[in-house]
């Protein structure tokens, strides 16, 4: 991949911009190099607004615009400043509806749909943390809308071979917006264990292939259900946690615990504010739900709090 092609991958606004230009997605959106025109924009703007750092990771920065007062809009365009590695920011228009992350592999501009994951919230987060992914019910009619849309996010952008990371929002008319992509697999355990595992498919080592210029055979992708349901972090001092080791031995079920005993945690605010994950494989929708609240009983944290 060279240089240019990075970029449009890197720069949320590179690929507003060139998905504007070819008619990809409609969204209103502004970049901005200073605070001061941002925070005018803002006052002025009759639309619901998100802030987002151009180039950024894992939901820092991210931020809803749900207050006009000037001293939560200097915090929300300084935090984003401050997570943006090209000290710019981009101000889209905020959409109310159900966000997916869209899993592809790309062989010579054909798209393969490896996954379609939707996504539940930490609570109050404004809707920017996630907190658990799961293959959903979805119809042919949308599963179609979907890989159209994303074929023409990818091919716009120039995208032709290797793993792909999207993410939409599905408003209640069924519309499909695009949030970003990316020309990897979805990080925390998404791309290297959760996608294999549900369709069966060895997206690391795909990938791979084709980096190297392999040729690649057409793909047969399995559908399996799946979650994903990590475990974000809480206000104190991480004391004890348990129940790991038993829900391993849970056919279908893989757990790990990666919070460190004796640390101060906050609340979430990132993707990464997590200590821990529970990942869930099977057959049946229904089940696999019913295995991970069985999990969610067994597994305890416990945290001490600094003024007891």
């Amino acid at each position: 991949m060279d240089r240019v092609l990075a970029e449009r991958f890197i720069d949320k606004s590179i690929q507003r911009k060139i998905w504007k230009e070819q008619g990809v997605e409609s969204l209103a959106f502004e970049v901005f190099d200073d605070p001061s025109p941002a925070l005018e924009y803002i006052i002025n703007s009759k639309i619901d607004l998100i802030v987002k750092p151009c180039i950024s990771s894992g939901s820092r920065g991210v931020q809803k615009i749900a207050s006009k007062s000037h001293n939560a809009l200097s915090t929300h365009l300084s935090n984003a400043f401050h997570h943006s590695k090209s000290n710019q920011i981009i101000l889209e228009q905020y959409i109310q509806g159900t966000e997916f992350i869209i899993e592809v592999f790309f062989n010579n501009e054909a798209l393969n749909i490896l996954a379609i994951l939707q996504k539940n919230k930490v609570p109050n987060t404004d809707n920017t943390v996630a907190s658990e992914l799961f293959t959903p019910d979805i119809s042919e009619e949308l599963f179609l809308n979907i890989a159209h849309k994303i074929r023409d996010a990818y091919i716009a952008l120039g995208y032709k071979n290797g793993p792909g990371h999207a993410e939409i929002i599905i408003d209640e008319m069924k519309n499909i917006h695009l949030v970003e992509v990316a020309a990897r697999g979805g990080g925390f355990l998404v791309y290297d264990t959760f996608v294999p595992k549900i369709s069966n498919i060895n997206l690391p080592l795909l990938s791979i292939k084709a980096a190297c210029g392999d040729s690649i055979n057409d793909l047969k992708i399995e559908k399996k259900y799946g979650l994903l349901s990590f475990i974000p972090t809480e206000v104190g001092i991480l004391k004890s946690y348990s129940g790991f080791e038993e829900v391993n031995m849970i056919p279908g079920v893989e757990a790990d615990f990666f919070g460190h005993i004796g640390r101060k945690y906050s609340l979430p605010s990132t993707d990464g504010d997590r200590i821990g994950y529970v990942m869930v494989v099977g057959a049946e929708l229904n089940a696999a739900w019913a295995t991970l609240e069985k999990c969610k009983k067994i597994i305890q944290v416990k945290y001490l709090y600094e003024n007891h």
